[in-house]
């Protein structure tokens, strides 16, 4: 839990994938006494709390309207039915196996451009950014947001192709030299797709009225 007293009332919830004060303003509007989302609102300790600069405006904000936020993170990513499971569903992945953070499986389509453009539509992209190794795809490893060094257990795992939300330069070059297939979807996109799911869990497990953030969207645009 990241703001808001313990012994709060909550009747409505709303689910997200970041709290931003578009977020908090639709819970109020909606009558939401707890946003639920995936990413914390507060990274980094807080050295001061004024209304000049985000978070700690956000923090202020949700306060003021007795709203409580509760954020996941990598708790989610490595549930039953978290990030990677509900990403493994999207791009109809096979055969699924375990990662510490991740799944692995097979997909039906072999053509790496193919299977490219697939992911592109499945998770609702408008580009991916790929390494091409002009290998076939076989063996798919799905790492929801930053794949880090998850990419390389992947690859000791058998993985001839990645897809995750997020590859660093270095992890780049290391999927070029190793001649792996990899797909950087975006942070954004390969992890949204886990808010139907949460959504889901927390009515089936709340009885509460649980609502889905409509303000949500990949922030880069151009």
């Amino acid at each position: 839990m990241e703001c808001g007293r313990l012994d709060s009332p909550v009747e409505k919830i709303l689910v997200s994938l970041d709290i931003t004060n578009e977020v908090i303003e639709e819970a109020d509007k909606q009558g939401c006494q707890l946003i639920v989302s995936h990413h914390p609102l507060v990274f980094s300790k807080l050295s001061n709390v004024t209304d000049i600069s985000y978070p700690e405006n956000a923090v202020i904000s949700l306060i003021e309207k007795k709203i409580c936020a509760i954020s996941c993170h990598t708790n989610l990513d490595i549930a039953q039915n978290g990030v990677n499971d509900a990403l493994f569903e999207a791009l109809e992945l096979e055969d699924k196996s375990e990662l510490p953070i991740g799944k692995i499986g097979t997909s039906k389509i072999n053509d790496f451009k193919e299977f490219a453009l697939f992911v592109k539509k499945a998770l609702g992209c408008d580009s991916v950014r790929c390494v091409d190794s002009n290998k076939k795809v076989s063996k798919v490893a799905v790492i929801g947001g930053a794949g880090g060094s998850e990419i390389e257990n992947a690859v000791i795992n058998g993985a001839d192709t990645i897809v995750t939300g997020e590859i660093k330069y270095n992890v780049l070059i290391y999927c070029q030299q190793m001649g792996i297939n990899a797909i950087d979807a975006g942070h954004f996109h390969t992890e949204r797709v886990v808010l139907p799911y949460l959504t889901k869990a927390l009515k089936q497990a709340t009885g509460l009225e649980i609502i889905q953030s409509n303000q949500q969207s990949c922030y880069f645009n151009i």
